[in-house]
């Protein structure tokens, strides 16, 4: 399993190294995965594996693409995420792609928040 680190993701400033925006925290690991082409939105993928049930059994990994608006930190949409999770977006930011799991690729639409089309 690849090591990613924990804690908040944050936006900084490249020239000058300065903290832009600081995301808040989840549980487990978050990486960001793109940026839609205006740059208003940050796609993130978390993964968290819950404790063990009360018998020891190991809980099934939690994992989660999240849109987030780059201008406040706010969470846009959460959405369930595949192993190996790809994102685009439509040129204009409306119609994001994903992969999902049994080989899919699944269009949403984000302003409205649902699945538009599912592609096996």
């Amino acid at each position: 399993m690849l090591g990613f680190a924990t804690g908040a993701m944050r936006l900084e400033d490249v020239r000058t190294g300065e903290n832009v925006l600081t995301f808040p925290i989840l549980k487990g690991q978050t990486y960001p995965v793109r940026f839609s082409p205006d740059g208003r939105l940050l796609a993130s993928n978390n993964f968290y594996r819950p404790e063990p049930d009360k018998d020891g059994k190991p809980a099934s990994p939690l994992r989660t693409l999240r849109l987030w608006e780059t201008a406040t930190a706010a969470e846009v949409l959460p959405l369930p995420a595949a192993d190996f999770l790809r994102v685009g977006f439509s040129r204009g930011g409306r119609l994001m792609a994903l992969t999902a799991p049994a080989q899919e690729i699944v269009v949403w639409d984000i302003a409205r928040g649902r699945e538009l089309r599912r592609f096996t």
